[in-house]
């Protein structure tokens, strides 16, 4: 393959309104009352991965918050090793920003995609719970900041939604 999307673990600080327990382990356990989902990869998933990565163009990186998957730190770190300058995608909901990130976006030079689905506090922590607006808006600044250093897009990903959607012309 030259392409490989992951999503390697539903590890989430969230429980956003549109999700459920197969993606976000917040929801999995608060929510909907079951117990975590067993991690699906072991070390041999890592040592065959480790084989593919030098011949891919791109990867992308989904599900849960990616930034709190150990799954996808080694995963990551794999990449900075054995494919540094594959075209990488992360898609975030924007609530983590740490040392550990920033050794990623300076090692992988990722694109990144941050989760946005309301323009005002209320309307966004009413759908993504758990969230607090004014960090992720900090955090998208450090993003933005990060690709236009280093030549990188930013996205903004959107769920329209009856409860967001009379503030979808303020995002745009």
């Amino acid at each position: 393959p030259r392409r490989i999307e992951f999503a390697l673990t539903n590890a989430c600080n969230l429980q956003c309104t549109m999700c459920n327990g197969e993606n976000s382990s917040a929801i999995r356990i608060h929510r909907e009352g079951r117990r975590p989902s067993p991690p699906a990869y072991g070390d041999q998933f890592f040592e065959d991965l480790a084989t593919f990565i030098p011949h891919l163009d791109a990867a992308s990186f989904v599900g849960g918050e990616p930034f709190l998957g150990a799954e996808n730190f080694r995963a990551w770190d794999l990449f900075a090793e054995h494919n540094p300058g594959a075209e990488i995608g992360i898609t975030t909901n924007g609530t983590q920003w740490s040392k550990r990130v920033e050794q990623v976006l300076e090692a992988l030079t990722p694109g990144v995609t941050v989760s946005i689905d309301g323009m005002t506090k209320g309307t966004f922590e009413s759908i993504r719970q758990g969230a607090d607006f004014d960090v992720v808006l900090a955090n998208l600044d450090r993003f933005v900041a990060h690709g236009r250093r280093n030549g990188k897009r930013v996205n903004i990903s959107h769920c329209l939604m009856p409860d967001n959607y009379e503030e979808f012309a303020d995002l745009l």
